[in-house]
């Protein structure tokens, strides 16, 4: 369990950490090591928030709370940055809502998981942006707008697959599945056209013809597997396969993206290496 735990959240960080690489103007290595270390607190709180929600263990909701309080103390080292600390609140607050919610309603864990990618990815992207008006500008910027919705079609595409693996044990912990409801082949597609959807707005995100032209065939690649697997993919095995296939896809694709975007960011944080 903790080694999953720590798995998952190792994953979730990237998403802030892309936001941080994208949109951040310095590239400070001892910045990045509080806003990393500060995002790794962060998620792995989430991830012992859902380990206490199945197993009922108290240990594991100390371990959260403890956790999410070192990421807002992290998060506050530097004067003035105020919104660094209340984007972390938020998103906790965010999750703690999406797990009682998968308690009792079917369809709230839906929006507030999608909602929930937003914020882990707007936790780096606002990173130390500590004017609201700065905030405001940013977050109807393009660029940002783009982005955003290829880390939450794809964060939503890839959580409804989780649903398909995760039935027996909501079953166990008393928390509601959607997919008993559509069924497994329905889930599915629906987490398909979301990750088409990811795929789209990466192509429009992508600054060279090279990485736009490597979004869809990462595009078209994944619409073929799930069309021909599809039997496969229903069961315990093909969906395992599935999944580290589709997250070793998002991962590239994140990286292509980063490079197109933002090389001087590299080549500054680098020479401090």
């Amino acid at each position: 369990m903790m080694r999953k735990a720590i798995f998952q959240s190792a994953f979730l960080t990237g998403i802030p950490v892309l936001g941080f690489a994208l949109f951040s103007k310095t590239a400070d290595l001892k910045e990045f090591a509080i806003f990393i270390s500060a995002s790794f607190l962060c998620a792995i709180s989430v991830s012992f928030l859902n380990l206490f929600f199945e197993s009922r263990r108290k240990i594991f909701l100390a371990c959260s709370l403890i956790s999410i309080a070192t990421s807002l103390i992290l998060s506050g080292l530097k004067a003035g940055l105020s919104f660094n600390s209340f984007f972390i609140f938020i998103t906790y607050c965010i999750w703690v809502f999406y797990y009682l919610a998968r308690r009792g309603i079917e369809f709230a864990d839906i929006p507030l998981h999608f909602f929930g990618g937003f914020l882990i990815f707007w936790l780096g992207a606002l990173w130390n942006n500590n004017e609201i008006q700065k905030i405001i500008n940013l977050l109807s910027e393009k660029k940002l707008i783009l982005s955003s919705l290829f880390i939450s079609f794809a964060f939503q595409g890839g959580y409804i697959i989780d649903l398909i693996q995760d039935i027996e044990e909501d079953r166990k912990s008393g928390q509601k599945n959607i997919v008993e409801k559509i069924g497994k082949r329905r889930a599915i597609f629906i987490s398909q056209i979301l990750f088409t959807l990811s795929y789209l707005c990466a192509m429009n995100l992508a600054k060279n013809v090279e990485i736009k032209m490597l979004m869809s065939v990462f595009m078209i690649a994944q619409n073929f597997i799930v069309l021909v697997k599809r039997e496969s993919i229903e069961k315990e095995d093909g969906l395992k396969k599935y999944r580290a296939f589709y997250r070793a896809v998002f991962s590239v694709a994140s990286a292509l993206i980063l490079a197109s975007h933002q090389t001087d960011f590299f080549l500054k944080f680098l020479r401090q290496v």
